[in-house]
């Protein structure tokens, strides 16, 4: 990506908070030197015994010929995110008592532990060729690829009937789950 330009325009009947206008990504072009760039980056979360994120990426361009007339641009990119999310969800109601009355609380919850694994890579390039200082002809191509997959296990609890607003019968109940996601392409 060479830049991204975000034109934001309102119109009357907007109020000043409205979203409005145009986003412009700009393919990266050569410019009249040798560029290299790289990068990497990485990361760590205690959450489950251990996950990591890590990215690099690496861009080359130049132009060639005794004018420069002839450009080229070719970029690739990796990027792996072992996520961890432990999550808890209470189930928040009113509850019937016996006497008729109704009284608000917790009557449900659910414990979730997600364990994902996201692999993307991919790669973009290009080539063009100045005409002249108005003029020029390209062509460019991206190839993206995507795996998603991990695990999900759900525990839930849920509460009798509510005998006082702080008690109930024993007649809740308890279930468990796990989803597998298999690995998932997405050509793009």
């Amino acid at each position: 990506m060479g830049s991204i330009e975000l034109h934001k325009t309102l119109s009357a009947d907007q109020d000043g908070d409205a979203i409005g206008g145009s986003i412009n990504l700009v393919t990266k072009i050569p410019g009249n030197q040798e560029e290299w760039t790289l990068g990497g980056q990485g990361g760590y979360t205690d959450l489950q015994g251990g996950r990591y994120v890590y990215q690099y990426s690496g861009t080359y361009s130049n132009r060639f010929g005794p004018d420069k007339k002839l450009g080229l641009v070719l970029g690739g990119t990796y990027d792996w995110n072992g996520r961890a999310i432990d999550d808890i969800e209470p189930g928040v109601g009113m509850n019937e008592l016996p006497d008729g009355s109704t009284v608000g609380g917790f009557n449900a919850i659910d414990y979730r532990t997600y364990q994902y694994q996201r692999k993307r890579f991919g790669a973009a390039g290009g080539l063009d060729y100045r005409i002249d200082t108005n003029s020029s002809v390209y062509v460019r191509g991206l190839f993206s690829e995507f795996h998603n997959y991990g695990d999900r296990w759900v525990t839930s609890a849920e509460g009798g009937d509510f005998l006082t607003p702080r008690r109930t019968n024993d007649g809740g109940a308890f279930s468990g789950s796990v989803q597998n996601r298999p690995a998932e392409r997405a050509d793009v």
